[in-house]
């Protein structure tokens, strides 16, 4: 019996000595494995990466964290100045300290949707909408273009950033060759795409100033002139200006209008028009929020569809409450979303040339926003909140942002 114990005991203390070796050879082979893959970052990409993020730490066998891109795969360090796919970062970008703030900024925007999204869900919901994204699926972005937004600079990096040189393009040109490389995808293969959780971004604006970018943009140009016509023959009337003489408070038109069901009347065809074959902002806004107004009551939510895009709502075609985006950039922030989601991509804003059309933000839109809106009335001013009110809701936009 003492015999047997013995030779138990032994076999006890063999196993464990065999548990043991065991441990110590995987942590020195984990510990091996994980010290040799990677060689010591150039000085120069450590440079070049603290430009990016000072906060970062590189070390001797650091990796720069960068975002998840399921279709790239880990290949070893090269010994090159430049590391693959990044480029030295132009001084006025090395300077940004927006990694935490923006951020904030951002998540900020994102928790706004998402509230009011669970107050008015039955509202803002909407079907089949992956396939209205543009979608560069090398670098796993899904974009909704909103017209009025800076469609044409943002295509032009997705472009640039897929090789192609748009330096020499116009805008029409930029469009098209948007669509050729970066061709509409099929329900299946959208929703396949939106399954590997690619970099969901769009643009918003402030409902006002949108609308007077889209009049002065498209009216003059004689853009879709039947529509043009509809709108002078329903809402002109001709005889005296009878325009408002002074734009009235917009907190007052919000609060204390009496007038919510009278219906529209057709406007006065202003004496100071440059052309009259050319619908005032007045008919046209007023066009539009009729246009809007019924569909309010229709509850297919097909009616919006319908609308031209250059004016449609925003929460309309990007379906907010069912497409979650990582970044909802801002006109009015323009400048500094557009770095930060350069960032966030890990791929450089190159130059745009004569492209980049976006420049008229800020005082000078403000200005032309006051203009322009002073030719309606108080009714007329709270009908154009009210028929963009879920996108002054979702993008924390108000009526007074602007001194009307």
């Amino acid at each position: 019996m003492m015999g047997w114990r013995c030779r138990q005991e032994r076999w006890w203390w063999v196993v464990v000595t065999i548990m043991v070796v065991g441990w110590l050879w995987s942590m020195w082979f984990g510990y091996s494995t994980s010290t040799t893959h990677f060689a010591p970052l150039p000085a120069s990409w450590t440079n070049t990466l603290l430009a990016q993020n000072p906060t970062q730490k590189f070390g001797s066998n650091s990796i720069p964290k960068a975002r998840h891109n399921p279709s790239r795969k880990l290949t070893p360090t090269t010994t090159g100045e430049n590391p693959p796919n990044m480029t030295h970062i132009s001084q006025s970008n090395s300077k940004i300290h927006l990694d935490i703030g923006w951020k904030n900024v951002l998540m900020k925007r994102q928790k706004r949707v998402a509230q009011v999204c669970r107050q008015h869900y039955n509202t803002l919901k909407r079907f089949n909408i992956f396939q209205r994204l543009t979608y560069d699926t090398q670098h796993h972005l899904a974009y909704c273009r909103n017209a009025k937004t800076g469609t044409t600079t943002w295509l032009g990096h997705l472009l640039k950033w897929a090789g192609v040189d748009v330096s020499n393009m116009t805008t029409n040109q930029i469009h098209e060759a948007s669509t050729r490389t970066f061709p509409p995808l099929s329900a299946k293969d959208a929703s396949k795409e939106m399954q590997l959780s690619p970099l969901t971004f769009t643009v918003v604006r402030h409902p006002f100033t949108r609308l007077v970018s889209a009049y002065r943009d498209k009216i003059p140009e004689n853009y879709k002139k039947d529509i043009q016509l509809n709108m002078i023959e329903k809402y002109r009337i001709q005889k005296e200006n009878t325009l408002p003489s002074k734009s009235e408070s917009i907190s007052e038109l919000i609060n204390n209008s009496t007038s919510d069901n009278q219906t529209l009347p057709p406007t006065t065809y202003p004496e100071n028009a440059l052309d009259p074959n050319v619908p005032t902002f007045r008919e046209f806004v007023l066009f539009v929020i009729d246009q809007i107004s019924r569909c309010m009551l229709d509850t297919s939510y097909m009616c919006l569809g319908n609308i031209d895009i250059h004016w449609r709502p925003i929460y309309d075609r990007c379906a907010f409450c069912d497409i979650h985006y990582k970044v909802i950039a801002k006109m009015e922030t323009f400048d500094k979303d557009e770095r930060y989601l350069s960032q966030l991509v890990g791929l450089p804003l190159l130059p745009m040339g004569p492209t980049k059309l976006h420049s008229s933000r800020g005082s000078s839109t403000n200005f032309f926003t006051k203009k322009y809106f002073s030719t309606l009335n108080k009714s007329e001013r709270k009908k154009v909140y009210k028929a963009f009110y879920y996108d002054f809701l979702l993008f924390d936009y108000s009526p007074n942002d602007i001194d009307l």
